[in-house]
């Protein structure tokens, strides 16, 4: 009488059921399945349960399956073999039912939803970075229209003092009388348009030259003049300067004969130097008390003539 035959494990028992793929180091779970060992070793770590049947597993409880790894060394076609495509062992595992009537997910299926959700991280990021550009673009334009409409200006400010021994000319437009002046020197160092004001009590007068300045002709090298511009009589000149050339600011009153103190304030892209420095002759200066008034006016009339140009 013929011994019965054995039955052959079917090629599905031979696959492990989270990387369905055929087993390479086989073991038996304290669950009672098999498992590839790399596999539920990390399923363990991450899970700490089995992932058929949810019962706690233990990596400590993992045997080898001898019978399992001697009937694939048998059959080197399986050995040969990494993917399964075998449309009945994926039913077979799909078929499988966790606890709570959960579908257990398989590993292609992860991973497909896992470059999924990559994807959709990766495009939200990139999302993320244009709209960033898009916005600091529009921030720099904006700031750039900013600056453009409203220029940030630098100010300096100078004060001084129309007194009885200042210099005097007539100034532009002058019929008669002497006015009392003092001229500054204007150096800047970036082309642009300045503003020159001035701030006093008196009825100021403002001029700009170019290049130089001659209290006997007044309107030679005249670049611009003001007079009440400003508040409260005051003048406001203003004007495109070029760094590298030389100009004159001349500050006087609309009157003859006016003395009171003043400051000018200049503002533009850069500082301003203009110390108000005025060359007075030694005749003026020297003047004493003992002489009648008459004969101070008389010297200080030569004075005109007697200023440097500026």
């Amino acid at each position: 009488m013929q011994a019965a035959p054995q039955n052959r494990p079917e090629e599905y028992d031979l696959v492990c059921p989270i990387t369905l793929r055929v087993f390479r180091d086989p073991v038996t779970a304290a669950d009672g399945h098999t498992y590839e060992r790399q596999a539920i070793v990390r399923w363990i770590k991450e899970h700490g349960t089995s992932p058929l049947t949810r019962q706690p597993l233990n990596i400590d409880d993992l045997m080898p399956d001898y019978d399992v790894k001697d009937i694939i060394d048998r059959r080197p076609s399986l050995t040969a073999s990494i993917d399964v495509h075998d449309e009945s062992m994926a039913n077979r595992n799909q078929r499988i039912t966790p606890v709570n009537n959960k579908v257990l997910i398989t590993k292609r299926n992860t991973c497909h939803v896992l470059h999924e959700g990559l994807c959709c991280r990766r495009r939200c990021c990139i999302l993320i970075m244009i709209l960033s550009a898009i916005v600091l673009l529009a921030c720099a334009l904006t700031a750039g229209l900013f600056m453009k409409k409203f220029p940030v200006y630098i100010t300096s400010k100078h004060s001084s003092e129309f007194t009885t021994i200042s210099p005097f000319y007539c100034r532009v437009a002058c019929v008669q009388g002497n006015f009392y002046y003092e001229a500054a020197i204007v150096n800047v160092t970036t082309s642009g348009n300045y503003q020159f004001s001035s701030n006093s009590h008196i009825d100021t007068y403002g001029y700009i030259y170019i290049n130089s300045f001659d209290p006997s002709n007044p309107y030679r090298n005249l670049l611009t003049e003001n007079n009440d511009s400003g508040a409260k009589k005051q003048f406001k000149l203003k004007v495109h300067l070029q760094s590298g050339t030389k100009y004159v600011l001349v500050a006087t009153t609309n009157s003859p004969n006016v003395t009171g103190s003043f400051s000018i304030i200049a503002s533009g892209p850069t500082s301003v130097s203009f110390p108000l420095t005025t060359t007075l002759s030694s005749t003026t200066r020297k003047t004493t008390t003992t002489k009648k008034t008459t004969t101070r006016k008389t010297k200080a009339t030569k004075q005109t003539s007697e200023n440097s140009i500026y």
